[in-house]
């Protein structure tokens, strides 16, 4: 049996996502990517930056002529990071949010799997002053993006 589109694109997303590095050429070395969302106050700051993915809401269905499905899958991709308030939790974000989209942008089409990866927008925690912990501070952003894939009705 051939492998779910549905788990082929969130593999690949958690792929692209471990290539977040300055070496590759970006802005932030993410230390850690993991396929669940967790609450900023549950990483160690040794982990920051980290990022997680998951599908988040209801996915939408359109049928289609020759027993295929158009599905619109919601991915939500959150990422935190460990710097104090102000403008050093702003430029800390704005690297980490180019980064998630520069590597989600690079293959839209998920290794051939979906059709379009479309962001949706970024919601992050600057001006929360009660982001700030003992750790000294930490930031947050969430990201949604829509991914559009067919698939067949059947299960093969």
């Amino acid at each position: 049996m051939a492998t779910p589109v549905r788990e082929l694109i969130l593999d690949n997303i958690y792929t692209v996502l471990n290539t977040i590095s300055i070496a590759n050429g970006y802005k932030t070395d993410v230390t850690s990517v993991e396929r669940t969302l967790v609450p900023w106050g549950d990483i160690g700051a040794a982990q920051m930056p980290w990022v997680g993915f998951a599908p988040i809401g209801q996915s939408s269905v359109e049928y289609k002529p020759n027993h295929l499905l158009q599905v619109r899958l919601p991915v939500t991709i959150v990422g935190h990071v460990s710097v104090v308030a102000g403008e050093l939790k702003t430029q800390a974000l704005a690297k980490i949010e180019d980064d998630i989209i520069a590597v989600i942008n690079a293959d839209t089409t998920r290794d051939g799997n979906a059709i379009r990866t479309n962001w949706q927008g970024t919601q992050t925690d600057e001006g929360n002053t009660d982001s700030d912990d003992h750790r000294g501070g930490s930031g947050t952003l969430v990201m949604a993006f829509d991914i559009l894939y067919q698939r067949s009705v059947n299960s093969t």
